[in-house]
Parts: structure tokens; sequence; C-alpha cells
């Protein structure tokens, strides 16, 4: 039988205690830093991201998947749109903020915004996942 930790009250909330009793700590735990080294999220708060990012979080830490990412680079790159990579981001972080609004840790909130110049498709629903700790934007079908 593996052996059960035993979880300070005071340290931890209660359901994460019971979580921990039950069934012990964690064999490994994959970061958000850890998904930006892999490559499976972006980190808004570098690069030409970064000023947009502040604006409208802070210090915040905030991330973006790869595929939100790669649609966003589409929308710049289209010779048509007139889109830029702080225009698009702002219209992302903008929209989010409406939703945003009393969000509770562990919060997935839909939205929708419009970026033109990626495809036939206008309007994307996003989702802004609220951890408590940071932001990470996404698909509505990605986790």
């Amino acid at each position: 039988m593996p052996s059960q930790t035993k979880v300070p009250a005071a340290s931890r909330s209660q359901s994460e205690a019971s979580r921990l009793t039950a069934y012990g700590a964690p064999i490994s735990v994959y970061t958000a830093e850890d998904a930006v080294a892999d490559g499976v999220l972006v980190d808004a708060q570098q690069g030409e991201f970064a000023e947009v990012t502040r604006q409208h979080h802070g210090d915040t830490p905030v991330y973006m998947t790869r595929h939100l990412f790669c649609l966003i680079e589409r929308a710049v790159e289209h010779p048509r749109a007139c889109n830029d990579w702080k225009g698009v981001w702002h219209d992302v972080c903008f929209m989010s903020s409406f939703v945003l609004q009393g969000a509770n840790a562990g919060d997935r909130r839909r939205f929708r915004v419009i970026i033109t110049g990626c495809g036939r498709k206008r309007n994307h629903i996003l989702v802004a996942v609220w951890n408590g700790q940071s932001v990470t934007y996404m698909f509505n079908d990605e986790d």
C-alpha cells in the first residue's frame, strides 16, 4: 500500500489536502514554464505581445496556446487584412476582459472575437482560463 502524505491544514486548502491524503504527493507536475519550453504554450509577457499584455493584465503571467498563436500569425501575415500583432492581441485581451471580471480560480470563460485574414471564418470562440495565478487563452476544444 502506498504511503499517505500528511499535509498541514494551514498551508493547503481543504480540497487539496484531502486529494493529497487520498492519492499521495504528485509524481510529476507539468508547469506552464515547461509548456512554454516545449512549445505548447506561448508566453504573452514576452516579445510583440508584452506591451499589450501588460496594459490588460499587469504583471499577471499570461499564456496562449500554440494553435492560437498560429492563427494570429496567419492573420498578421495576410497581405490584405492590415493586421499587426499588437492590434489582434489587443482585440483578444479586450474582448476577454468582459468575461474575466469576477472569475474564480479554475474558471473557463468563453468569449467571441473577430480576427480577419486567417481564412473564411472571422468570428472565433476562444476561452480564457484563470487558474488563480495566470491566464491562458485557447480555443474551446483545447485543454
